[in-house]
């Protein structure tokens, strides 16, 4: 037993170790970017109009980046202290509801919803929120400004299912169990453009796992992907 926890706490360490590599590259080359424009300004290299323009723009671009990516760690970090601690009863339908009724206000994007009247699990309602939040970013980040995105709940034999559907690129077959991984991106350049660090969809993975239940990448009929959550049927009381 000692030389099992010890090879545990071995792989554990090793686990971290690489983590904090990974979000150590990724915060360097945003703030690479900002140190370079600063200093080039200073050396004079950029004068006022459109080239001091377009640096403070990627300056701007490089901050976001690196503000987005701090937000992420630390929801990864609050993650495994906090999940579980808050579990309650809810009906997953009123709240895919609200969190489609803000997004259209947030992103200016044509969001559609379905569900039936209600389906209750039992979850922590402030992590459902934040990994739904981030599917629906991933989808408004990789889709055309003209598409629609669907928010869909339904009841099922295995447990409540959410959905989130885009209908952009979609991402191959090969790569749908690694977008989950921690700083994963696809090599189709999906979330590239948008500059996403890959933390998104690990936070998802651990919030559904967190909940007893699993997340799986679909293909949209006619292109697209679609995300789906399946979450246990609370017990009825």
């Amino acid at each position: 037993r000692i030389e099992s926890a010890d090879r545990d706490r071995l792989r554990e360490a090793e686990r971290l170790r690489r983590f904090a590599d990974d979000a150590s590259h990724e915060l360097r080359t945003p703030i690479a970017a900002i140190a370079g424009y600063a200093e080039l300004y200073e050396a004079g290299g950029v004068e006022a109009g459109p080239g001091l323009d377009r640096a403070m723009a990627r300056i701007g671009e490089a901050s976001d980046r690196a503000g987005r990516l701090i937000e992420d760690l630390l929801a990864l970090a609050r993650l495994d202290r906090e999940i579980g601690v808050s579990r309650a009863r809810l009906d997953i339908c009123a709240l895919v509801a609200d969190i489609a009724e803000d997004s259209r206000i947030s992103t200016g994007r044509d969001i559609q919803f379905d569900a039936p009247d209600r389906a209750m699990v039992d979850g922590d309602g402030v992590w459902l929120r934040q990994a739904i939040e981030n599917l629906i970013s991933n989808a408004v980040a990789n889709t055309p400004d003209t598409t629609s995105i669907e928010l869909v709940v339904r009841r099922a034999a295995d447990g409540v299912h959410v959905l989130v559907v885009d209908h952009g690129p979609g991402i191959p077959e090969s790569e749908r169990e690694r977008v989950f991984d921690r700083f994963a991106r696809p090599d189709s350049g999906r979330d590239r453009a948008s500059g996403g660090a890959g933390l998104g969809l690990a936070i998802v993975r651990e919030v559904v796992s967190s909940h007893d239940g699993e997340v799986q990448i679909l293909e949209t009929p006619g292109g697209g992907a679609t995300i789906k959550m399946v979450l246990p049927i609370a017990v009825e009381l």
